[in-house]
């Protein structure tokens, strides 16, 4: 179709508000060139947007010009977990077609991901109502699967004897604060640990197929997996991940609550207790979800405190380090699991004795130590903006083909334009505000659980790194000098003091002794006086 000059000027004038304005214009005219009849022309703007930041979403749209219309009509309603039960009440559960019930469920989640992307961007939701949304649209897919495989199992092996299962939710999908192309962290769990199902009627009347209640659960979860994350013409669902359980992917992918609460009572380590802050019943039954958390409740909220899990903690990060990058927004740098770390550390060290610390959410948690006191406020309230920062930048990277990614891109043409996404007017602005944010995280983790090592490598960053004079000073503000532009004076002379060292000798014991110094100026009870000090000492 031959697009006339007044759309083709309506097109381009939409797209020019974006924050990618070629790939938007360049998708609008493909949508109207594939869908002559159904010219979106009122809808351009909102369109527009939505085209410049997911090309995974505008292909969906333009081989479904319908599903945009309806989702651009119903922007200001709320997803809620009655609607999209609602909703989902009219995809086919009854008819027993692996392949059919599939793609059913492909589609509901990308007929609600259109609608809670285009809240999101444009502004009729927050980054924390996105990221409830996406759990709810998990939560709720989640749900229909498990029955549906549960009722597949019934017809097959008859009804389990006394039994029932529920599945709980960790990670992100625990946290309610699932992203845009997030795995789905799950454990499940069934009841009684003898019996056999029912079996079903053969045609001389005897019961056949009768197989133990654990082989029935476990091949409940084994059709759930395959419902959620075989790749189909449609794509996923969700990538199902269990193993959080037991003996990881060595474990049974289907355990009674007592094998539960034996593993945890002998065997339960560190890193699960961390895990199982965030448990929460998500599908299934609802009495023996809570059973579960019960069960887990000693493990999770230990009588005593013990201080040298911190150090375990540390090992289980360092190993972390040590796989991923340090540009990983998630778990490098100052990044997303790091925020987490520190706060979830808090929550082992005193949940037992506050009650109130034991929430599987983690902006929920933050709030909880600013109301108890347990770390200054101005760095949990920089924290929490730093966290909500990293999840903001997460799902614009994210959304932009629907795949798990938590690296920036790698050319500067596509960093431009997630910083404007991001509401910046340059790149560099927004690579200065993420590097002064990674610091301020880095500097909070290390606070509770870095090394000498690590502490020492922050330092000298400060003395050597590439920062700018407003990254620089944003940082000494944070560390609570009173006079950041005095402090930056100090720091520069400092480092300039710090070249005139010639000898390898000299530069090797400068490079070992100046970043103590420096973190111990920035820790004194007058940070300013010290950082002078430490100056004058250098120049004397």
């Amino acid at each position: 179709m031959a697009i006339d000059e007044k759309t083709y000027e309506e097109i381009a004038g939409a797209s020019a508000n974006t924050p990618d304005p070629e790939r938007a214009q360049r998708n609008l005219l493909r949508f109207v060139e594939l869908n002559p009849d159904k010219s979106p022309s009122p809808c351009f703007p909102i369109a527009a947007r939505l085209f410049a930041v997911s090309r995974f979403l505008a292909n969906y749209c333009i081989a479904n010009p319908g599903e945009l219309f309806a989702a651009i009509r119903e922007i200001r309603s709320n997803i809620t977990k009655i609607s999209l039960e609602e909703r989902a009440g009219g995809l086919p559960g009854h008819k027993m077609d692996i392949n059919h019930m599939m793609k059913a469920l492909r589609l509901f989640k990308k007929q609600y991901l259109l609608r809670i992307t285009l809240r999101d961007i444009t502004g009729e939701t927050g980054i924390q109502s996105s990221m409830e949304e996406l759990t709810l649209l998990a939560e709720t897919i989640i749900s229909i699967s498990l029955k549906w495989s549960l009722r597949l199992n019934r017809q097959r092996f008859g009804k389990p004897a006394d039994s029932a299962i529920t599945l709980i939710a960790l990670g992100k999908l625990g946290a309610e604060e699932l992203n845009y192309s997030s795995d789905v962290d799950l454990i499940a769990v069934y009841d009684k640990e003898g019996g056999r199902t029912a079996g079903v009627p053969g045609p001389s009347g005897v019961r056949t197929n009768r197989i133990s209640n654990h082989e029935f659960y476990c091949r409940v979860v084994e059709l759930f997996g395959k419902l959620l994350s075989s790749q189909t013409e449609d794509g996923i669902a969700y990538r199902v991940d269990l193993r959080l359980r037991p003996q990881g992917q060595r474990g049974e992918v289907a355990l009674p609550l007592k094998a539960y609460r034996t593993y945890y009572e002998s065997w339960g380590r560190t890193w699960e207790r961390m895990a199982l802050i965030r448990a929460r019943p998500a599908a299934g039954d609802i009495g023996l979800g809570k059973a579960f958390m019960e069960a887990i409740r000693p493990f999770v909220w230990r009588e005593t405190v013990d201080y040298s899990e911190i150090e375990e903690i540390r090992g289980l990060k360092k190993k972390i380090d040590s796989t991923f990058a340090r540009d990983d927004i998630k778990r490098g740098y100052g990044g997303i699991r790091e925020a987490e770390f520190f706060v979830q550390t808090f929550q082992l060290l005193y949940g037992r004795a506050n009650r109130h610390l034991r929430t599987h959410g983690t902006l929920d948690a933050i709030r909880v130590l600013r109301e108890m006191k347990m770390a200054p406020e101005e760095d949990l309230v920089t924290l929490r903006g730093n966290y909500l920062f990293l999840r903001r930048l997460e799902h614009y990277l994210q959304m932009k083909e629907d795949l798990q990614t938590h690296t920036l891109p790698p050319s500067d043409e596509e960093t431009e334009v997630i910083a404007r996404s991001m509401g910046f007017p340059s790149k560099s602005d927004f690579l200065a505000s993420l590097r002064l944010r990674r610091m301020q995280t880095k500097n909070m983790y290390n606070s509770l659980l870095g090394t000498k090592e690590d502490v020492h490598a922050e330092a000298l960053n400060l003395l050597e790194g590439k920062l700018s004079d407003e990254e620089l000073s944003g940082y000494l503000s944070f560390r609570k000098v009173r006079h950041a532009g005095k402090c930056l004076i100090n720091m520069k002379n400092i480092r300039e003091h710090m070249s005139a060292f010639r000898t390898m000798q000299e530069r090797s014991l400068i490079r070992e002794v100046m970043p103590r110094l420096l973190e111990n100026a920035l820790t004194a009870e007058s940070p300013d006086r010290a950082l002078a000090g430490l100056e004058s000492l250098l120049t004397t």
